[in-house]
């Protein structure tokens, strides 16, 4: 009885993973074009306008890269093909943490002192969505993070705003991932 059971639930949860495999798959190569929308900032939520830019920029040039699409436009930019299916990326920015260039430099020149500890790191996270334009369905959405900590370009400790570049990375690895 127990081996039955437990083939049973081994056969189960093998037929829930791949159903759950296949729901993802019908997304590959789906989408033509996906058209970046500029992010929101969360009520209270001080993010720079500046970043706003560079955040833009950074989503766009790394969905670029991935080519997982024919066509990246910015919002208001006109496709080639105007029916050909398209995504949408919106996104709100829900936490931004400033952090500090020195103390990423302080803790880079001594290391030992501010082991393990976030301090001086800029964090941004975002909800973003990928939205199907034909039909206005959401069809991913996710929390993400972006970050420059102690290991930031430099011995300097980076620019804070490379955190975008971070967040914008991981927006492309997800849609190559799903797209």
């Amino acid at each position: 009885m127990r081996r039955r059971v437990l083939l049973c639930s081994v056969g189960l949860s093998i037929g829930l993973s791949t159903a759950a495999a296949g729901a993802e798959r019908t997304f590959k190569n789906k989408y033509f074009n996906i058209e970046v929308i500029w992010f929101e900032r969360a009520p209270g939520i001080d993010f720079p306008p500046d970043y706003l830019v560079a955040t833009m920029e950074d989503i766009v040039a790394e969905l670029q890269k991935t080519q997982t699409f024919k066509q990246v436009l910015r919002q208001g930019e006109k496709a080639r093909i105007a029916d050909a299916p398209t995504l949408r990326l919106t996104g709100v920015v829900t936490k931004y943490k400033k952090g500090s260039r020195r103390t990423r430099m302080f803790k880079r020149l001594v290391p030992w002192l501010a082991y393990g500890t976030p301090i001086g790191n800029t964090e941004i996270t975002a909800t973003i969505r990928f939205v199907d334009c034909a039909t206005n369905a959401v069809v991913v959405e996710r929390k993400m993070t972006g970050a420059i900590g102690k290991w930031a370009e430099g011995m300097a400790g980076g620019e804070s705003i490379a955190a975008t570049r971070t967040l914008a990375k991981n927006v492309a690895q997800l849609a190559s991932e799903r797209f």
